[in-house]
């Protein structure tokens, strides 16, 4: 029984404009990284301390992170970097690797970064649920979730057991989720409405199919009537 750490990579493997081998490059994108105290939505004890909680003591907390204590030194981390205690760090990983790591999990966390990854929509087509970080929201209205600022904001908005939305620093809520992930799983892959093959499709027949051409000259004429001038 495992759970997937989500973060920002500590290294950042860097190759040429022609450099063409998805694989590779994959590789590199998938890490995930220590973060720095600030960054960080929970603490680095958190993942030690929960596999000691009730029906937690057989969970373990994976990751794939390389550890660079020279990258971003002074913004991405304040203090030496080590590996996260109570995390198994699987190193460089493919994305064939990744992706077996993450549909044999019970859930994956976000730890804050990075925003708008990918990655928790690959875990929710697998079957994983995510634990969504809540880095700030209205003290006096703490269920609005228009005021939020997760790691993943347009996932905010899903409830369990899909996406468990936790604020910061809360060790409760965060061993809760997990333990929940557990208790009342998914029973079925989700696929955001928006992202299906069909909808992907119309949006692609729109982007292709549209005159923009035209669409461009209607526009330059309505600004043009407005005063406004062009320079060919």
């Amino acid at each position: 029984m495992s759970s997937w750490i989500l973060a920002k990579q500590a290294t950042r493997e860097f190759y040429p404009v022609n450099y063409l081998d998805t694989t590779a490059l994959t590789n590199s994108m998938n890490l995930v990284f220590h973060l720095s105290t600030v960054e960080t939505a929970f603490n680095k004890s958190y993942f030690e301390l929960a596999g000691q909680e009730t029906g937690l003591e057989e969970m373990t907390f994976k990751g794939a992170y390389q550890v660079n204590g020279e990258y971003m030194k002074g913004w991405i981390h304040d203090s030496p970097v080590e590996s996260l205690r109570g995390v198994i760090n699987l190193g460089k990983i493919g994305p064939e690797r990744f992706s077996e790591e993450l549909s044999n999990s019970r859930i994956m966390i976000g730890v804050g970064n990075p925003t708008l990854s990918p990655s928790p929509y690959l875990a929710l087509c697998s079957g994983t649920p995510f634990l969504n970080p809540i880095k700030s929201w209205d003290s006096e209205n703490p269920n609005d979730r228009s005021k939020w600022v997760s790691q993943h904001n347009y996932l905010k908005w899903l409830d369990p057991p899909y996406v468990y939305n936790v604020q910061a620093h809360d060790y409760e809520g965060f061993v809760n989720a997990i333990q929940s992930s557990i208790s009342h799983p998914p029973t079925k892959k989700y696929i955001d409405p928006p992202m299906t093959l069909n909808e992907v499709r119309k949006r692609v027949e729109r982007l292709v199919e549209t005159d923009w051409k035209s669409i461009a000259k209607d526009y330059m004429q309505e600004k043009i009537a407005e005063g406004a001038t062009y320079v060919s």
